[in-house]
């Protein structure tokens, strides 16, 4: 095959799935759910920023992450997944982690590059676009709550999970951690009488008194709550495990009921190195601790949709 000529992009690849408007054309969301005018102006929504890409024209930067069609099937999912119509929020602003990383990106100086920043990733998901998850939301559960404290920068990781928590349960809430000085509404949050919190940490780091670790004082916990019509509050702390027992030492979670699971077997996370075998991802973990809490519906559709996440995010990695 010869060289494409110098000073001209190379051919769009895998032609064999049609023209190459119907290669992009293939991976965007139905006309019907896009809002931002003309086919150009819909791909170029997607791109990074031009000064973070360095394929040469928009033609170039677009074709070189097109991705084999057979990483991109659209796979069944043994929920219903949520359909999105016109008069929808817009996806940015579905979820409290989405909107504290706008938070956090508008008043950021610099501008954080992630492993694979060159890549065209969903703003939303933080996927690859093409392998993009946004259609495939589960129906969020109300059954329990979710509170979300982030160490610093570790919202903006593609390979956070703590966000897929965030679409599983409607009633959601998002903060970056502070030792001194927490955010007012977190607070607030953690003493509101509508909800009964409870701190997800292993057991042996914690006071034995605070810690609800056997079925007695689960039941008890559940009871209470219940009697007193007060939601589940799962006060999740997402990091790294360094960052997780600085965080755990916040004085404001002191007096907090403490729930952790004990996994018999190594975790399936595979998007970082974990420093033991034993070490859970955020959302491996929500799905124990709902399935604890009698949340199984919300425990399933977390573990399928964690599971296609998983699949999408390493199929995007470089050389996976």
């Amino acid at each position: 095959m010869s060289a494409p000529a110098a000073g001209r992009d190379p051919a769009p690849r895998f032609s064999q799935h049609g023209s190459w408007h119907s290669q992009v054309s293939h991976y965007l969301p139905p006309r019907s759910l896009s809002q931002h005018g003309s086919w150009h102006s819909q791909v170029s929504h997607y791109l990074p920023p031009r000064s973070l890409s360095q394929h040469g024209s928009w033609r170039s930067q677009v074709s070189h992450y097109l991705p084999p069609r057979s990483l991109c099937r659209t796979m069944p999912l043994p929920f219903p997944a949520r359909v999105l119509t016109m008069s929808d929020t817009p996806p940015v602003l579905e979820n409290a982690v989405t909107r504290l990383r706008q938070q956090e990106l508008a008043q950021s100086r610099r501008a954080f590059i992630a492993r694979g920043g060159r890549m065209i990733r969903c703003q939303h998901c933080l996927l690859s676009l093409p392998l993009c998850l946004c259609t495939q939301r589960p129906a969020p559960s109300d059954e329990v709550a979710v509170c979300l404290i982030f160490y610093k920068g570790e919202v903006y990781k593609p390979s956070n999970s703590g966000r897929l928590v965030a679409d599983v349960l409607s009633d959601n809430h998002a903060f970056l951690w502070n030792r001194t000085e927490p955010d007012a509404a977190l607070l607030a949050l953690l003493t509101n009488p509508a909800y009964a919190p409870l701190v997800i940490f292993p057991f042996q780091y914690a006071d034995t008194q605070q810690c609800l670790d056997t079925p007695d004082k689960l039941q008890q916990y559940q009871v209470q709550a219940s009697e007193q019509q007060r939601k589940p509050l799962l006060i999740l702390l997402d990091g790294s495990w360094r960052e997780a027992r600085k965080m755990f030492r916040s004085p404001y979670l002191s007096g907090i009921p403490i729930l952790g699971i004990e996994p018999l077997e190594p975790g399936n996370y595979q998007l970082r190195e974990a420093a033991h075998d034993y070490q859970l991802g955020t959302a491996e973990v929500a799905i124990e601790i709902l399935q604890q809490l009698g949340a199984a519906t919300a425990s399933s559709r977390l573990a399928a949709y964690f599971a296609l996440f998983r699949e999408r995010y390493l199929a995007g990695k470089p050389r996976h």
